[in-house]
This record gives C-alpha cells, sequence and structure tokens, in this order.
C-alpha cells in the first residue's frame, strides 16, 4: 500500500548524488537544500529527504529503543533506537531537530541534555532507505517520559539492543 501524504506538505532534501559528501552539521541554513512535496519525493530515488535521527541515551548508559509505527507502513515491525522525522519547509535542520525531540518524547534541546552528532546515516537495501539520509545525533539527557505512540518504548543498554 502506497501512503498518501497532504501535497502541501514539503520536506527538506538533497539530491542523491551529493549525500555521500553531505556535511549536515556545517550547514548553517536551508540555502543548500530544497523543499519538496513528501509526495514526490517519497518514491524518488534521485532525492534523499533529510530526517533528523536521535538517539537518546540515560545518564546511566540505556538507550531508548521502540517498535516501528506510524505513517511509514514499510517501517512498521521494526525496532528503531532513534527519534525523528521529517524537516518540513520553513524549518532548518536544528529547529526540525527541536520539533522532532519535542513531538516525540516530549524534551527540548538545553539544559541538562547534550548533544552529539555523530555523522550521517546513509543506506542502499531498502526502498525506504534509498529515498533518505539520516542525520544521527546522540542527545544524552537526564530523564524524559517517551510520549504513547512510541510503541513498546523501553530503555535497553547497547549489548541488549545487538
Amino acid at each position: 500500500m502506497i501512503p498518501t501524504f497532504e501535497m502541501s506538505e514539503r520536506v527538506l532534501c538533497i539530491p542523491a548524488e551529493s549525500a555521500e559528501s553531505y556535511l549536515p552539521f556545517d550547514i548553517v541554513s536551508t540555502a543548500d537544500h530544497v523543499f519538496i512535496p513528501r509526495s514526490l519525493c517519497e518514491y524518488d530515488e534521485s532525492m534523499r529527504q533529510v530526517i533528523p535521527y536521535i538517539a537518546i541515551q540515560a545518564l546511566d548508559g540505556r538507550y531508548l529503543v521502540y517498535d516501528r509505527r506510524g505513517s511509514e507502513d514499510r517501517l512498521h515491525g521494526f525496532s528503531s533506537i532513534g527519534v525523528g522525522g521529517h524537516v518540513q519547509e520553513g524549518e532548518s535542520l536544528w529547529s526540525g531537530t527541536d520539533r522532532e525531540l519535542m513531538e516525540e518524547v516530549g524534551i527540548t534541546i538545553g539544559g541538562s541534555h547534550k548533544r552529539k552528532n555523530l555523522g550521517t546515516i546513509i543506506l542502499h537495501d531498502t526502498p525506504v532507505s534509498r529515498v533518505h539520509i539520516g542525520v544521527a545525533m546522540r542527545f544524552t539527557v537526564a530523564a524524559c517520559t517517551p510520549k504513547q505512540e512510541l510503541l513498546n518504548a523501553r530503555w535497553m543498554f547497547l549489548d541488549a539492543i545487538r
């Protein structure tokens, strides 16, 4: 089943051929990006949608893990160690990251939360991975309570996740 998205929802993208050289942490504005209707780029492998992908780590070293569900049927049945989503028109990578953190786990950047930029996630093995580029970050938090939308949310050490 092909998901439908509002035609008006425009998301941050880069050309697929520049994915390997993409330096998201050096980008200060969205001038080097293009916003495209999500319904057009969701299956267009010439473009990659930029997705902030944030691993949430507690002070004791455990990570937030949850089972995938939501609008993207192609990801159902998988577990995830990161939260995140599309950067919408009018947002920068950073303001999109802030919004996703608030929506998914109810936290805001700053205070006792520390961010570490990890790099990019570029995969080619599935139809979903071929149209996205993950901007990987880790946030260390003193505490957070995952929202109900995160199915079977749990805190796990990396050894148990592997």
